[in-house]
């Protein structure tokens, strides 16, 4: 399996982001960090079916974030016209 992309993002501002963003983007990054120590946040190693179910899981985090981030651009875009 491939090593997942490592999504580099800010700290959550609300005036730019809503909270589904901000929460997708936290779990994104928790999930990112696990997988790239190789260890859960408590320190454990993460053993191989935890690594597996950590990818599927930040490969469907990191597709909703895309939709959410997409619908707000929709949105804005209608609010603009």
């Amino acid at each position: 399996m491939t090593k997942p992309a490592i999504v580099a993002t800010s700290p959550p501002d609300d005036d730019a982001m809503s909270k589904d963003e901000a929460a997708l983007r936290c779990a994104v990054d928790l999930l990112a960090d696990s997988l790239e120590s190789g260890r859960m946040p408590s320190g454990l190693l993460l053993e191989p079916a935890a690594r597996e179910m950590h990818e599927r899981t930040l490969d469907h985090f990191q597709e909703l974030l895309r939709q959410v981030q997409a619908l707000q651009r929709a949105v804005g875009k209608g609010k603009a016209h």
